[in-house]
């Protein structure tokens, strides 16, 4: 690196040398006069100061500019090719040395642009001596403009304190300036380190070398011999046990008409006169009872323990009848009513021969789907409930086959006010009362009932029947859930929901919308609709597939699509009680929080 520093700065002095000769040549630079008037050459001497002439005042000219000396290349530096650098054999590290005063200090000179300039200062009176020849003394370093650096011909040494061929006459300069020798012959070698013997180490014993070890005899072992266990002879059997005399109890003196079950009714065992009562001891204790009587003519009752109380399931049947038109609608109303109830009434007959116990018709099952157009002529097809002609002729039937019958009609409450209504007959004849539908649609392609219709204004009643309680919905208030919770909440078991509805409108929600109220409210639904097309209007067809589903939604039976049919199903009331307790949702209801629900 000081080498690569000490060849840029003898070129950068190469440079500013060459400048200087051509000043100390005296060369006079000179230019055409101006306007008649010399130029003053310019002398090369810097220490020449030239006096004031006495001139006159010359005539006022325009300005003019000296010419400039042309721009010449500056001479080529000439080849410098320093000595090649002997090689050194690398030497043993000596042991540290004593410092010694550098001759090489470092000063800092102003450069032109205000920097500091970096410059190398030697001791002026030392010479050194390279190969038989003395070398001039190292000048400091300048970078001033109007100032050369001049640097001695021969190559500096760069590594002067380890060179061997050094004169021994320098060093007696050094010893007589008072620095310390450089050479290299006069270190003293290092002292050797004095070395303690190491402390003797336990010796381990040789190991004897790891063989594998010897394979084991491919002989099989000798079988062990299997020793017959000698025969014991059999037990003789313990001597059977004395039987015991059985503990007779005898209840007191009744007649077979004072002894009663103990649900309150007599008891489903016959009784004779030789029977005798007693009761079951338990066999853990001995001890005789207060009385001990002989047996005696007197019948009784004999008990056995009591047993865990069990509730037989409660089985009800149930159907439902679905028809297409009897009779073509041109035909007067009292002949399309007869035509109607004499096709369902065999179907009531049919029922009534398979033992079913509820029963429900189609929406208005005495006529055709009127609403499909708006004409006041249906108004005269209404009747009285429970005084009109068909809930008169339905309690007989209902008396007949002892079945729930639940009878869809066109009411009249009076002139002018009427109402889609379905009346309850139990299963004795009597008239139970009557729901009238609460939801009345008006929507395409023809359910214009709110022509025909007013909407229900009897709540959502229960009826307790001789099989069931029993709950109607009729036709499009299936859409609406509240209603199917209203009934649910006053304790339905089954609901009946007769409709009329048509393919295209509402058939995908058919088995959808019912078995989702079951599940929801934990009930029965039995689900009616009519079958085939009804002329003139022809809205759709009307698709039947009547069923019932349980409780858990589960289809229990379905009926076909397009004939007339009756749809049973045995109904097994205590699934509801089971459902109940699995999903309580009547429990976990928040009613205080669905006011939005009745905000008009």
């Amino acid at each position: 690196m000081i080498t690569l520093l000490i060849l840029g700065g003898a070129a950068v002095a190469a440079i500013v040398a060459g400048a200087s000769l051509k000043r100390k040549k005296g060369v006079q630079a000179s230019s055409p006069a101006a306007a008649g008037r010399p130029r003053p050459a310019v002398v090369s001497n810097p220490n020449f100061a030239p006096q004031a002439l006495a001139m006159s005042d010359p005539e006022p000219q325009p300005p003019t500019f000296p010419d400039l000396p042309p721009v010449t290349d500056p001479e080529p530096l000439p080849d410098f090719d320093p000595e090649p650098l002997p090689i050194i054999e690398p030497q043993p590290a000596p042991e540290p040395l004593q410092s010694a005063e550098r001759d090489v200090e470092q000063a800092s000179l102003p450069a032109t642009d205000g920097r500091p300039c970096p410059a190398v200062v030697t001791n002026p009176d030392e010479t050194r001596e390279t190969s038989g020849q003395a070398q001039a003394p190292l000048v400091a370093i300048k970078m001033g403009a109007n100032q050369a650096l001049e640097l001695p011909s021969t190559p500096i040494d760069p590594y002067p304190a380890f060179r061997t061929d050094i004169p021994p006459g320098r060093d007696a300069r050094r010893e007589q300036a008072g620095t310390p020798a450089l050479r290299s012959d006069a270190v003293s070698p290092p002292e050797p380190l004095a070395m303690s013997e190491p402390e003797p180490q336990p010796t381990v014993p040789d190991l004897p070398p790891v063989t594998d070890p010897e394979p084991l005899p491919d002989a099989d072992p000798e079988p062990i011999p299997i020793i017959e266990p000698e025969p014991q002879p059999a037990p003789e059997p313990p001597p059977p046990p004395e039987p015991k005399q059985p503990t007779i109890i005898v209840a007191p003196e009744r007649s077979p008409k004072q002894i009663i079950a103990p649900t309150g009714r007599l008891s489903r065992r016959q009784l004779t006169p030789s029977a005798v009562p007693i009761r079951r001891q338990s066999a853990l204790s001995d001890v005789p009872t207060r009385r001990q009587l002989t047996p005696s003519p007197v019948p009784t009752i004999m008990r056995g323990p009591k047993p865990e109380r069990t509730n037989m399931s409660r089985i009800v049947k149930g159907g439902l009848i679905q028809t297409s038109l009897a009779c073509d609608t041109s035909e007067s109303l009292d002949r399309i009513r007869e035509a109607q109830t004499e096709r369902t009434l065999k179907y009531i007959d049919q029922a009534g021969a398979e033992g079913v116990q509820i029963l429900c018709m189609q929406e208005i099952f005495t006529g055709p789907y009127f609403c499909a157009e708006q004409s006041t002529r249906w108004y005269d097809s209404v009747e009285k409930i429970p005084d009109g002609p068909t809930t008169k002729l339905m309690q007989e039937y209902a008396k007949k086959y002892n079945m729930v019958i639940v009878v869809p009609l066109y009411e009249e409450e009076e002139t002018g006010v009427y109402y889609n209504t379905a009346a309850v007959i139990d299963a004795d004849g009597k008239y139970l009362g009557k729901y009238r539908k609460n939801h009345i649609p008006h929507v395409a392609p023809g359910f214009w009932e709110k022509f025909y219709f007013r909407p229900g204004n009897l709540g959502y009643p229960v009826f307790e029947t001789a099989y069931a309680k029993v709950g109607v919905y009729i036709c499009y208030d299936r859409h609406f859930p509240e209603g199917a919770r209203e009934l649910g909440l006053a304790g339905a078991e089954i609901v009946m929901n007769p409709s009329a509805t048509v393919a295209g409108l509402s058939e995908y929600l058919w088995k959808l919308e019912q078995p989702a109220h079951a599940v929801a409210n934990g009930y029965f639904i039995g689900a009616i609709n009519r079958v085939g097309y009804e002329a003139p209007w022809n809205i759709g067809e009307f698709y039947g597939q009547s069923y019932f589903c349980d409780p858990r939604g589960q289809m229990l039976s379905v009926g076909p699509r397009d004939a007339d049919a009756l749809v049973t199903a045995d109904l097994d009331m205590d699934k509801i009680r089971e459902v109940r307790n699995t999903w309580q949702f009547y429990r976990d209801r928040r009613p205080e929080t669905y006011s939005g629900i009745v905000r008009l």
